[in-house]
């Protein structure tokens, strides 16, 4: 028996169980199958279904629709044709301002059945829709017994069938609490006082549910035959691939076939291996339905490319010549050895996107332009949903319970973004920086124990960060579309979802390094004549390179993290082949599969171990025997089996999504060992291969995708080696890195650049160079509006400081930053004077008056120290361009042993004292379970890398907070990288 439907988590702010749950829940009551209607949403449905077959269990779609008049209907999905509509009136109801049910359900099609909400609705659409489309909702236990005559009425009175079922929102008693936390927190409500939600909502045993309608019992009838005509799953029928904007004059296959062999003859001299590749590439496009889907993507990046805007294309899609050809992706992969079959195959049973990175301030402008040209009624961009992990949890939880803001910063703060298994309790008692709250007091142990419930539950819609789709007809029937919080019409569905409707994805990514390339490169190509691009940067560079090499690569897109600038130093990195192996070493896995330590190892002359097969290591030649790479286990598997490397890509993905479950692995392994044996290969070696291949599955990178990223990574450190006034300029102008602002100012004058302050005659919003030097904007200092900004670039030059005030009119705080910044110092005063005619100025101001009535005769007033201007300058600046600070307070201090950051290595076994700015901290869990934490300080010389273990960590962690920091400890090197192991911290700011 079937008579309730469910509503999931996906009923935002509402539902607690999670899609996946309900079908375990409706199996343990007794029910034969189980119906997700969530409240105006679809979104849960894929997942839904696929829980549901996993379980055995019959599972129906249907949505319960309301209006903006109050009335609501329930939806039952029967066949596709249903589905499409109800997408269409989710979409209607969204978007239109007008939208009615009793409008709008008028004409639905026979594959969509309603249940009326209430007897009104139920008249209105009785005449329009016969009684196999139609019905009167009976809900039991009912919200009120005069809502029920009625619907009884209605039903008797039209002729219509009664259709029973009960509401299911929550399957136990203490998700009713956790429901009213959740109408709190949508309604922006206090805990007290917001309603709980109704018992009536609870989940019933199918028995009990069943007795409900005893005195109805054609109302069971009618549900069961809703149901019984309803034959839709959820699953993807088709490919839905959009037609290119414009008539083609050919079939899009050899339409392709053309654009890409007369592309790639442009390249250069083309060989008959390269001609080869790319015709059985285009063949396979071909027999995949997907010519049109490529022509697609070159047609979106030649427009972004006429607009003047960079975009390259990234991940396994960089495995392909046709891409390559068509200038999607800018890595030759013939050169770079990649694997088209990564990316496509006729075998694999999804279809991959081709993501497409693009200047992150011009994505809006490419995203437009793929709305004007595909029409907006066939474009939007995918939904995701903001859900509640452990911070968020716990700040929507405190601010529900009523405490003030300042306490709830506190407390979320302290929480880590992730529990990384276990619950936030385990998470907080291994975090450091959790210790000093009360956790156990009543109020906090409240907060945590209701947050624990909420982990995992959708908050709200938001935007996917990249992902867009096209259709082939309108979108409002492939899937329901809804306005994202911003204003942006996006799916309701998110990525997982939209797969399933056949729907292919396109990414179009905001990359900031492709902003910071394109603005130095109009700076080279204005201060220099040279035309610098992605394509043509040489691979090989010696400057570059030794900047790799030494770890100088602050700034630089992928590299520039501490951990990563160690890494290219023990691997001895010089060239982007060098980079490659580093992007995909550098991550976790590696590091915790051990294959970082012995790829660094052999490297630096460590012979690798046998393997097990000959044609293994000829197979990982290329990575000195280590398995790094997604496509090395293709390769080792085409190399012991003799086998496609298609089929090597298939089993690749099956050992992965097989997750260490040793029933779905025993098959692959046998597969595996029988396609070995026929290659003539032994049973050990096979056995010793398929340990390896189980091992590092889950740790091995895309190499295609890590290929273009260490591309664009060498082209940045290409531009600081050889083009380095303008690589600060730019990337300045676009910052958002690991590192705030005053690292790389302090970066560029180690490099020899000179830092100017901001200065109200010549300074913009933006960095600017003056010569070589690097002029800092007036947005740089703290508290200086944007009004106050537009006023004084609109009026000057100034004349004097009473012109400057008279026209710019800034505010005292305003003014007074200006000129402890040094923004007034062409005025030719000394800082403490300017100050003290601005206090008169400012005084005669509120009185009336305007400027001084007398030529500006200044008191005696000391100048400031240098120490002075530099401290006034970091306070408004939070970098101080007349001097360096650093220098003054270590010669001031006199400490024997505390030494400059670039004297390290000199020290290497002894014990030290180093002082700097802290430009970046992690905290990480420690191979004992207990909290580790790496802090980068950096000097004027240099950059000093501090390993807290820990108990050194445990005693240390209050005081690594940020500011300037001595740390003192034992002086390492590891592979010619050199890092202090931290003993102890001490904050320096105050004597700064």
């Amino acid at each position: 028996m079937i008579a309730f439907y469910a509503q999931s988590h996906y009923s935002l702010l509402r539902g607690v169980a999670s899609p996946a749950a309900i079908p375990g829940l409706a199996r343990a009551n007794g029910y034969e199958g189980a119906v997700l209607a969530d409240r105006d949403s679809l979104a849960g449905a894929a997942e839904f279904f696929r829980a549901a077959e996993a379980a055995g269990v019959a599972a129906y779609a249907g949505v319960e629709l309301t209006d903006r008049e109050g009335r609501a209907a329930l939806l039952v999905i029967r066949n596709r044709e249903g589905y499409e509509a109800a997408s269409a009136l989710l979409s209607a109801r969204n978007l239109d301002a007008d939208f009615t049910l009793r409008a709008a359900l008028r004409d639905v099609p026979a594959g969509l059945f309603v249940a009326a909400g209430d007897a009104e609705l139920a008249g209105d659409l009785a005449s329009a829709l016969s009684r196999d489309r139609l019905g009167v909702l009976l809900l039991r236990p009912a919200a009120t017994a005069t809502w029920e005559r009625a619907q009884l009425e209605a039903a008797r009175a039209l002729g219509l069938p009664l259709v029973a079922a009960c509401r299911f929102v929550y399957g136990r008693e203490e998700d009713l609490e956790t429901g009213r936390l959740l109408r709190a927190i949508g309604d922006g409500a206090f805990l007290n006082a917001a309603a709980a939600p109704p018992s009536r909502e609870l989940l019933l045993p199918a028995p009990r549910a069943a007795a409900l309608f005893g005195d109805v019992p054609e109302a069971l009838r009618a549900a069961c035959a809703v149901l019984e005509g309803a034959d839709f799953k959820w699953k993807r029928t088709r490919y839905i691939v959009p037609a290119p904007p414009v008539r083609l004059p050919e079939e899009p296959p050899r339409v392709l076939r053309r654009i890409a062999r007369e592309s790639l003859r442009r390249r250069g001299p083309v060989s008959r291996a390269a001609y080869a590749r790319l015709d059985a590439e285009l063949r396979e496009i071909a027999h995949l339905g997907l010519a049109s889907y490529f022509l697609v993507v070159w047609d979106i990046v030649r427009e972004a490319r006429r607009a003047g805007i960079l975009c390259v294309g990234r991940g396994s899609g960089a495995g392909s010549l046709v891409s390559h050809a068509l200038g999607l992706t800018p890595v030759d992969p013939i050169e770079a050895g990649l694997l088209f079959e990564r990316f496509l195959h006729r075998l694999r049973p999804d279809l991959p996107d081709l993501d497409l990175d693009v200047e992150w301030r011009r994505r809006d402008e490419v995203i437009l332009s793929v709305y004007r040209r595909y029409g907006a009624d066939r474009t939007a961009m995918i939904g995701s949903y903001a859900t509640m992990q452990p911070r968020l949890a716990v700040r929507e939880t405190a601010r529900a319970a009523g405490l003030p803001p300042r306490e709830i910063d506190r407390l979320s703060r302290a929480v880590p973004y992730s529990p990384q298994g276990g619950s936030i309790r385990d998470a907080l008692a291994r975090s450091p920086r959790a210790a000093g709250i009360a956790w156990d007091d009543p109020v906090c142990a409240g907060i945590l124990a209701r947050a624990e419930r909420l982990l995992a539950i959708p908050r709200h819609l938001t935007i996917h960060p990249a992902g867009i789709v096209i259709a082939d007809g309108p979108l409002r029937r492939l899937a329901p579309l809804a306005m994202a919080p911003k204003g942006i019409v996006v799916t309701q569905l998110d990525m997982h979802a939209i797969e399933d409707t056949g729907l292919i994805k396109i990414d179009l990514l905001g990359n900031r390094m492709l902003g910071e390339f394109a603005e130095a490169r109009a700076l080279v190509a204005a201060r220099r004549g040279r035309d610098l691009r992605i394509e043509t940067i040489p691979r090989e560079d010696a400057r570059a390179g030794e900047r790799c090499r030494r770890g100088d690569a602050i700034g630089c897109f992928q590299i520039e993290s501490p951990a990563m600038r160690q890494l290219m130093t023990a691997l001895d990195a010089r060239s982007w082949r060098d980079l490659l192996a580093a992007v995909a070493l550098i991550r976790p896995g590696p590091a915790a599969a051990g294959s970082k330590d012995r790829f660094i190892r052999r490297v630096h002359g460590e012979a690798a171990p046998p393997a097990p097969h000959p044609s293994v290591a000829r197979a990982l030649d290329h990575t000195r025997g280590v398995l790094l790479f997604e496509e090395d286990l293709m390769r080792v598997f085409h190399a012991v089996t003799a086998r496609p490397l298609c089929e090597g890509e298939l089993l690749r993905a099956r050992i992965k999504a097989a997750r260490g479950d040793e029933a779905a692995l025993a098959p692959l392994r046998e597969e595996f060992a029988r396609a070995a044996a026929a290659n003539g290969v032994g049973p050990a070696a096979a056995a010793a291969v398929w340990r390896d291949l189980l091992r590092f599955a889950a740790y091995t990178y895309n190499q295609a995708h890590a290929a273009v990223f260490s591309l664009l990574a060498w082209c940045m450190a290409y531009v600081k080696a050889h083009f380095t006034p303008e690589f600060f300029c730019a990337i300045l102008n676009h910052h958002a890195g690991m590192y705030p602002a005053r690292v790389l100012l302090a970066e560029a004058v180690r490099e020899g650049i000179e830092v100017r302050p901001p200065s109200v005659q010549c300074a913009g919003e933006r960095y600017a160079l003056e010569g070589d030097a690097l002029r800092m904007p007036l947005t740089a200092v703290r508290a200086l509006s944007a009004a106050a900004c537009a006023r004084i670039v609109a009026a000057r030059p100034f004349a004097s400081m009473a012109d400057f005030l008279r026209r710019a009119r800034p505010n005292a705080r305003e003014a007074e930053n200006l000129i402890r910044a040094g923004a007034l110092d062409w005025i030719g005063v000394e800082r403490p004077k300017l100050m003290w005619e601005l206090a008169v100025s400012l005084r005669r101001r509120r009185d009336g008056a305007e400027g001084l009535p007398f030529p500006v005769s200044y008191p005696p007033l000391p100048p400031l120290s240098a120490r002075g201007r530099m401290a006034q300058e970091f306070a408004v600046l939070d970098f101080a361009p007349s001097g360096d600070a650093l220098a003054a307070l270590r010669r001031d201090l006199g400490v024997e042993d505390l030494v400059p950051a670039a004297t390290l290595p000199r020290h290497e076994g002894r014990d030290v004292c180093v002082m700097g700015f802290l430009a970046a901290f992690r905290e990480v869990p420690s191979s004992r379970g207990g909290r580790m934490a790496f802090a980068s300080l950096q000097d004027e010389t240099g950059w000093a890398e501090i390993v807290f273990f820990g108990p050194a960590y445990r005693r240390n962690a209050a005081r690594v907070r940020g500011g300037v920091l001595a740390a003192r400890g034992t002086v390492r090197r590891r592979f010619g990288a050199v890092h202090v192991e931290g003993r102890a911290v001490v904050e320096m700011d105050r004597r700064l």
